[in-house]
């Protein structure tokens, strides 16, 4: 972490990084800015992005399905009760709401124009919306309707997170945090110490971690520090040690580990993401991911990022229109182009034959491209097979594969030049 941290601060005074590149997926042709993505499983996850566009991925997010709702708005956030029951809320008062598992999205009435940030699930009949101005919405019947909650709050609401079926966390601006364990009967007001906007309530087994920072008109989510308490009374606040600020993804797995991601522009007319990972509580963090890319192509003017984990090792993050997949092995790279659907375009290297039953070839594109490592991941993200190539092809035995879908890897002196789908038969 340091020698990040030194890195960084040098090259900028140069107006130049190094940068270690590391993985993303290209998610549309025209840039996202917000959006969220929610993971069911290592292999099934959802994506919403701005102007009502929603992506499904049955494996791993290596290859989507694209589906329009119409609804030319910005969104916020995105939840599942089941693999079949999903929302998407965003401006202008807007609930998309599906019954098959994305297929199909329809607007529901919200009875507000109000930007909406956020939606937490309790139970199929008690579901909440917060959003600007102390926005509080509950649904009662699975999301068919909307009735107002009056009287709790006038402060920007930016999260709400359920802990079970009656507990559950409201992150607001201006040190507002909310609490009910009655499903939302009651909303305590919680005092975590400070005046800052809360962006995310992170809840655990036995606590609650919140993204907080400095005031903002708008709505972009810029944390600095973290607050954590196990009894809602006593607050422990720490910073989260990144190279670059500020931090626009916040989540905890459990009440060690936890990541939070951050991307901004810099000098040299470029952009970096960057994430960190603690498994002591806040305590300390260190850095998983650090990649450059170019200007404005990474959300680093927009403060808005979303963090979905499907169990203790894997998970995703969507940032601008790039989503980062984090396995136990790496995080994985790759680029898809969508309403072409072809997930193999613009490769540095191609293979053939594919499908193959025995051996794969490895073909560059670019015969100068040195020091070559080629990797064989399964779906989850298990490497499997890693071998040097030294020269500008290279014939594989994969036939102690069993049948099925694996992906490519190929870097050059750490630098990633993409992935490629294979399929074993």
């Amino acid at each position: 972490m340091k020698f990040l941290q030194n890195l960084f601060n040098m090259k900028l005074k140069l107006l130049f990084i190094v940068f270690i590149f590391s993985s993303f997926v290209s998610l549309a042709q025209n840039f996202n800015e917000h959006g969220g993505i929610y993971g069911f499983s290592e292999n099934l996850v959802y994506v919403v992005t701005d102007n009502g566009h929603f992506f499904k991925s049955e494996d791993g997010g290596f290859s989507w399905v694209e589906y329009s709702s119409g609804v030319n708005v910005e969104f916020y956030d995105l939840n599942f009760y089941n693999e079949s029951l999903g929302f998407a809320v965003g401006q202008e008062g807007k609930i998309l709401k599906t019954t098959d598992a994305g297929n199909n999205w329809t607007e529901v009435a919200s009875g507000i124009t109000n930007d909406l940030y956020s939606i937490g699930i309790g139970a199929l009949n008690n579901i909440y919306v917060v959003g600007d101005a102390g926005i509080i919405l509950q649904s009662t019947d699975g999301g068919e309707n909307w009735n107002s909650i009056q009287g709790v709050s006038s402060e920007r609401l930016n999260h709400i997170n359920f802990k079970n079926e009656n507990t559950a966390y409201i992150a607001g601006d201006n040190g507002t945090l909310l609490y009910t364990e009655n499903g939302g009967i009651d909303w305590q007001t919680l005092n975590a110490g400070t005046t800052d906007n809360y962006y995310y309530a992170s809840v655990t087994e036995n606590s609650v971690q919140i993204l907080s920072g400095p005031e903002r008109e708008y709505y972009f989510r810029e944390g600095i520090n973290g607050l954590q308490s196990f009894d809602n009374v006593n607050w422990n606040m720490y910073s989260m040690q990144v190279s670059i600020e500020p931090i626009s993804g916040f989540h905890f797995q459990n009440d060690s580990e936890g990541y939070a991601v951050t991307s901004a522009d810099a000098l040299c007319q470029c952009c970096y993401i960057e994430i960190v990972k603690t498994i002591d509580g806040g305590t300390n963090w260190e850095s998983i991911f650090f990649q450059e890319f170019g200007q404005g192509q990474c959300n680093g003017g927009i403060g808005f990022s979303d963090i979905s984990f499907v169990n203790d090792d894997h998970g995703y993050v969507l940032i601008g229109d790039k989503i980062l997949i984090i396995t136990p092995d790496e995080i994985f790279t790759s680029m898809i182009f969508l309403e072409t659907a072809d997930f193999e375009k613009k490769q540095n290297f191609v293979l053939y034959p594919n499908p193959t039953e025995n051996t794969i070839t490895i073909q560059l594109n670019n015969p100068t491209i040195e020091n070559l490592n080629i990797s064989i991941f399964d779906i989850t993200g298990k490497p499997l097979l890693s071998h040097e190539m030294n020269n500008s092809r290279k014939e594989l035995d994969i036939s102690a594969l069993s049948n099925g879908i694996y992906f490519i890897s190929l870097k050059s002196n750490g630098k990633s030049l993409g992935y490629q789908k294979l399929v074993k038969k």
